[in-house]
């Protein structure tokens, strides 16, 4: 699935990066931005069925002192709680009320899609690598990109996020 770079619903950092990304590389694929409560809980309720519980550890950055974010223990707790939860939508319901519970602060924090400061592409096969150091060394500084990760858990993405920015 490709979505398009107004489909995806991004920040005016993160769409300027996209549409920088998409010129400089014309074949990638673009394939998350922008994401409700909801739409999160989804990808990683897909995420944690299709490469485990471990995910959602070894995917979301941990704090300072190198221990998990509240919210992601809130998460793995609540997969602990309920083993008879096995589907994406049995999932996606569990995650989705813990976040509802959550301060915002700690819900944003979870990650920059859910301001629309992220966006994910399609693991461009053999020239993944090249792709990726490509953007993350030559995309301008002006489009404030943060971090590029090419992994999440076991799963490979190209994963941009940049500072927060808002439309004026």
């Amino acid at each position: 699935m490709s979505l398009t770079i107004a489909q995806m619903k991004l920040s005016p950092n993160a769409r300027k990066g996209a549409i920088w990304a998409q010129q400089r590389h014309p074949s990638i694929v673009f394939t998350s931005g922008r994401r409700d409560a909801r739409d999160q809980a989804r990808s990683m309720a897909q995420n944690c069925l299709k490469y485990g519980r471990e995910w959602l550890f070894d995917t979301y950055k941990r704090d300072r002192d190198g221990h998990p974010k509240p919210i992601i223990v809130t998460l793995y707790r609540w997969l602990e709680d309920h083993p008879e939860a096995l589907t994406v939508p049995q999932i996606t319901d569990g995650f989705y009320e813990c976040m509802l519970r959550c301060h915002s602060g700690e819900l944003t924090a979870l990650s920059r899609h859910l301001t629309g400061d992220a966006w994910d592409a399609q693991w461009p096969g053999e020239d993944g690598e090249r792709i990726a150091k490509d953007i993350e060394a030559h995309m301008p500084a002006e489009y404030f990109l943060e971090k590029l990760i090419t992994r999440e858990g076991k799963h490979r993405v190209i994963h941009c996020q940049f500072a927060p920015s808002v439309e004026v």
